[in-house]
Order: C-alpha cells, then sequence, then structure tokens
C-alpha cells in the first residue's frame, strides 16, 4: 500500500481504539501521533518511502557539499608551493576521496545514508538522554534503510521490537496510548501489507513464506480505489465507535 493509506489506517484505526478501551487512562495526542510513526515505520527498508523522505534531508544537498569539499582541498593543495610533496599527495587523495564517496552516494544509496544518519543522531540523543528505548529506536532506524524491502521490517519480530520500545517509552512518559496505539500502527501495517499481491513475511527468515490476500497491486487504478474503500470504512467504523462511546452504549 502507499504511504498515504498506511497513515490513514494506522490514525483512523487508532482513534477507534481509543472508543473501545475507555478503562485505560493515559490516551493522548502523543499517543495517537505515534501510532501514525508506527504505521509507516516498516517502510523505512524503502529509504525513498514517506518516512524515510520526511525524517532525512535530500543526499544530492550533501553530495554538493563533498564535491565542493573535494574541490577547494584539492585546488588548495594543488596552488600551494609552501607545502612538501608528501602533504600535496595526502591533500589530492583526501580530495578525491571525497569525490569517490560523493559519486557512490547517489540514489538510492544516498538516501539510505541520510536516514541512517537521523538514526545516528538519535542514538547521540539517548546517550546525552540516557534513555535506553530512544536508542533502541534510533538503531531500527540506522538498520532499515539497508535491509531488502518486505523482509526483516515486515515480520512479527520487528512488530515485537517496535512492541517493546513503545512498551518501554510508555513507562517512561507514563502514556499508555504510547504502547498500545504504537503496537497496532505497526502491525497495521503489516496487516494491510497482507492485502497487496507481493504479501509480508511474517515469520522471515524462519518460514520464508508471504502471506497474502491478493486484493490488489500497489499504485495500481485498482488499487489506488480498494485503499480508498477500506480507509472509509475503517474511518466510518471509528466514528460509530465514538458514536456508541460518547452516547453510553460502550462502557
Amino acid at each position: 500500500m502507499r504511504g498515504i493509506a498506511h497513515l490513514t489506517i494506522g490514525l483512523l484505526s487508532a482513534a477507534g481504539f481509543i472508543a473501545l478501551r475507555p478503562d485505560l487512562t493515559g490516551y493522548s495526542l502523543t499517543g495517537l501521533a505515534v501510532a501514525g510513526l508506527a504505521s509507516l515505520a516498516p517502510d523505512l527498508d524503502e529509504p525513498g518511502s514517506r518516512l524515510g523522505r520526511d525524517i532525512s534531508f535530500d543526499p544530492k544537498y550533501f553530495r554538493y557539499g563533498l564535491v565542493l569539499t573535494a574541490a577547494a582541498i584539492g585546488l588548495w593543495a594543488w596552488y600551494r608551493l609552501d607545502i612538501t610533496k608528501a602533504a600535496r599527495t595526502q591533500a589530492l587523495l583526501l580530495a578525491l576521496a571525497l569525490g569517490v564517496a560523493a559519486a557512490a552516494l547517489a540514489g538510492k544509496a544516498g538516501r539510505s545514508v541520510m536516514v541512517a544518519a537521523t538514526g545516528g543522531l538519535v542514538v547521540v540523543a539517548s546517550l546525552w538522554l540516557q534513555v535506553f528505548w530512544l536508542a533502541l529506536l534510533g538503531a531500527f532506524v540506522i538498520a532499515a534503510p539497508f535491509l531488502k524491502h518486505r523482509t526483516f521490517t515486515h515480520t512479527i519480530w520487528a512488530a515485537l521490537l517496535w512492541g517493546y520500545i513503545c512498551y518501554s517509552a510508555a513507562r517512561s512518559l507514563r502514556d499508555d496510548g504510547i504502547f498500545w496505539l504504537g503496537t497496532w500502527g505497526y502491525v497495521s501495517h503489516l496487516v494491510a501489507d497482507s492485502l497487496t499481491k507481493s504479501g509480508v513475511p511474517w515469520f522471515f527468515p524462519v518460514i520464508n513464506y508471504r502471506l497474502t490476500l491478493p486484493l490488489m497491486s500497489t499504485g495500481s487504478r485498482r488499487g489506488n480505489l480498494l485503499e480508498g474503500l477500506i480507509c472509509a470504512g475503517i474511518g466510518a467504523g471509528a466514528v460509530a465507535l465514538w458514536v456508541a462511546r460518547l452516547s453510553g452504549a460502550l462502557r
């Protein structure tokens, strides 16, 4: 499914879940926001995905910076007459290495590095704040862009890891909604992708079988229509649950 469909399904179903669980305290906009984030998180294994673009900047600017730096170092080394031959050689080699790095970061590789860099910043922040769950989240973001699409991040194991991260965050922030809504947001992505022809390898690599109910192909006209109908149905269900709760039918 497309990112916008995953986000809509995650948020609407989370809103309906809140209506079903009035006994749980701590539900907040934070929990709902985490559900939205979680509904997009599995697709971090595709750096060009909606969330991958949102949490990183365009790698071309980083590449431009590397090229300009390489050019500056190369020109400096070439025209400085007061440095030794060894120093000039080292500077030119550094410029060449930066140029090669800029070329290597073209396309998907560049986006992967940028997403991983965001995860690295999260890990640094976790070390400064001494928050373990934040370090796990950063590690997830670092690893995901370098995994094959719809493999490890689209498994029950990844969902369990994400659930543990949400559980730890919920205990730290004292907000039950972060755990329940965050975990469901991730699972909702896997369930939704199981409705596509590509399916989801829920138990990969233990069982390399893709569970699928092939209703649609992502990006096709029929697929877009079905995505809209599914989102509308979930939205109608969420509204019905809230009407029932507010009227006293749900206790």
